[in-house]
């Protein structure tokens, strides 16, 4: 297993925390664009309101305990620049879908990369993940790239030019430095009580 570097810093760029209505508009500013949703078989949010329903999804998800998405906030503009999170989570089997999106201005600057090392290792400790599983689709190659970063293995094709991704507990070093991984967290979020 490759030996990961780099992705924590002493003042990280970014911080991840529950995204609140009032970050609608920030929210806005990135579902709004066609690059941004392209893969997500979904339509540009059309207005602020749709990006509050957006939140209020999220907030639903952690709410019926079948997933948990956090905002990835800018140190120092306090601006929410994109989220990452879990969906699908079936508590009784270990699994979820993992999923996540940024603004353009910030493609390729490898916060994704870090973003997801962090969320990977939550979901693997404080929410007791076994496997998670992302979907992309074959011409997302950007996506393809960070499963690679983040070591997942590509399972299969879907349909229609969709590749599954995974990566298991078991397969993983978890972070040895707990305090350090978490941060990057405004305030470390508390673990779901199954």
């Amino acid at each position: 297993m490759r030996q990961k570097k780099g992705y924590f810093q002493e003042q990280p760029l970014f911080y991840l925390r529950t995204l609140k209505e009032e970050d609608a508009a920030d929210v806005w500013s990135y579902l709004s664009r066609a690059e941004v949703v392209e893969h997500y078989g979904m339509e540009p949010l059309r207005s602020v309101q749709e990006a509050v329903e957006e939140i209020q999804w999220y907030h639903d998800i952690e709410s019926d305990g079948t997933g948990c998405r956090f905002g990835i906030v800018l140190q120092d503009q306090e601006r929410v620049i994109g989220s990452c999170g879990f969906h699908n989570w079936h508590q009784k089997s270990g699994r979820a879908e993992v999923a996540m999106e940024l603004h353009p201005s910030f493609w390729g600057l490898h916060i994704m990369t870090h973003a997801m090392h962090v969320i990977l290792e939550y979901g693997f400790r404080s929410m007791n993940l076994e496997v998670v599983t992302a979907l992309v689709k074959r011409e997302n190659l950007s996506s393809q790239r960070l499963m690679e970063k983040l070591d997942f293995q590509q399972a299969s094709v879907v349909k229609d030019g969709v590749y599954t991704y995974y990566a298991a507990k078991k397969n993983r070093q978890l972070i040895k430095d707990e305090e350090r991984c978490f941060s990057i967290w405004k305030q470390k979020p508390r673990a779901f009580i199954t």
